[in-house]
């Protein structure tokens, strides 16, 4: 929402209809069929974006590819089952093709139907392989000549859903300069831990000081803020000298679930250390159980917190995409002293979390969805991708928050290309 363009959202819902009835939604991809209401304003978006490209084949072996082990060599992860070789860790079985390596936290979320793993799946058909032209891009979702003035789509989200909320969106990542993704006209800001609170004759004599021009109106919003970041978050113990992304997912949540008046409509963070260039198994396997931890603290928390939609809790109003800007190269780099290292790539696997009843998978699958390429023909070593993850999370949005066809093509176009997808 435009700050000079706030309206508040009972008189938004009986402008709009936005309450009137249920929305279908027409899917882009065979497989995928999503039908229900939508309250746009009661539901939350939460974005995790892992820098450096996300390796599908460390963290999602294909170990029953008979091309896999062959590639990776000593770099496979260990099929389930199996005894890991030293510094490695046991692979969870999720189905005949696919194991979870070191990500055990999600692994009861991706059975019960909380979360879905779109394998083998890219952001940008054209990916370069580039961090910095690929963050840009991916975030923006804008591919054209004109794509370094466009707004990341998350900010374009925001401008869909005319809501009172501000700012509209959050970045908990903890770098005070906003990310592409939420860049744009729409009220947007960094998450600030609660400081003390200022004494009450200290902030007379300030507020005295500032008169009443635009400079006591920025302060005086500044405590607000402060003081509804406290309520929200009060009760909750929270570590703000150990700024991880569990710590983080955790506050975001929290955010996220709190009052209407005060939460946010999207969150944002950032996990980095994915550019694998060299490969020490412990690192990468206490960074994957890292990323789990956070994701599966971001659903407990959200499942603890009540609903503001009328749902059972929080978790069901929300939506959590979590992706990269590519995946990595299949053959290991050499040789010495690369040996090990991983090179930039291609497909990846993005993931989903909600608890939304017509969003969430059936309980008892493996929680995968995708096309597997296979290994056998891996062009400019690379796994090729068989669907656009973007246009899968575009559906998702679109059902989740209600919106109509030309309204998620505003925020998402759609790729025009790829085929349909199932499970696997």
């Amino acid at each position: 929402m435009k700050q000079d363009q706030m309206i508040s959202r009972r008189d938004f819902m009986q402008l709009t209809g936005a309450c009137a009835g249920a929305c279908a939604v027409s899917m882009a991809n065979p497989g995928l069929s999503f039908a229900g209401p939508g309250d746009a304003t009661a539901k939350r978006l939460a974005i995790v974006y892992l820098s450096g490209g996300l390796d599908q084949l460390t963290f999602l072996p294909p170990y029953a590819d008979p091309n896999y082990k062959a590639k990776r060599g000593p770099f496979a992860a260990p099929s389930p089952g199996e005894t890991p070789p030293p510094n490695w860790g046991q692979t969870q079985y999720l189905n005949d093709m696919f194991g979870l390596y070191g990500m055990p936290h999600i692994y009861p979320l991706l059975q019960n139907g909380d979360m879905t793993i779109v394998h083998s799946s890219t952001v940008n058909w054209n990916c370069v392989q580039s961090h910095f032209l690929e963050t840009e891009l991916v975030q923006k979702q804008n591919f054209g000549p004109q794509s370094s003035m466009a707004p990341g789509f998350v900010n374009r989200l925001l401008t869909e859903i005319v809501g009172e909320n501000s700012p509209g969106a959050l970045s908990f990542y903890g770098d005070p300069n906003l990310p592409v993704i939420l860049s744009g006209p729409e009220a947007v800001g960094s998450f600030q831990a609660p400081g003390q609170p200022i004494e009450a004759t200290l902030l007379q004599k300030l507020r005295a000081a500032m008169g009443n021009g635009y400079l006591r109106q920025s302060f005086d919003g500044a405590i607000n803020n402060q003081n509804n970041t406290a309520l929200a978050l009060a009760g909750h113990p929270i570590n703000y000298n150990n700024w991880n992304f569990p710590t983080q997912a955790q506050t975001m949540a929290l955010m996220l679930a709190s009052d209407p008046v005060v939460a946010p409509i999207a969150g944002y963070t950032q996990v980095d250390g994915f550019d694998w260039h060299s490969f020490r198994t412990l690192d990468i396997t206490a960074q994957l159980n890292n990323l789990s931890l956070g994701l599966r603290i971001m659903v407990d928390t959200l499942k603890s917190m009540p609903s503001q939609g009328g749902g059972a809790n929080a978790f069901e109003d929300t939506l959590i995409v979590v992706f990269s800007e590519f995946g990595r190269s299949v053959v290991p780099n050499g040789p010495e002293p690369y040996i090990g290292g991983i090179d930039h790539g291609h497909a990846q696997a993005g993931m989903i979390l909600t608890g939304n009843p017509m969003l969430r998978g059936a309980a008892g699958g493996s929680g995968l969805m995708g096309i597997w390429p296979g290994l056998s023909n891996t062009p400019g070593n690379m796994l090729t991708p068989t669907a656009n993850f973007m246009d899968v999370v575009r559906e998702y949005m679109r059902a989740h928050f209600g919106l109509t066809s030309e309204q998620i093509q505003r925020v998402i176009p759609h790729s025009g290309q790829g085929g349909g997808l199932g499970g696997a």
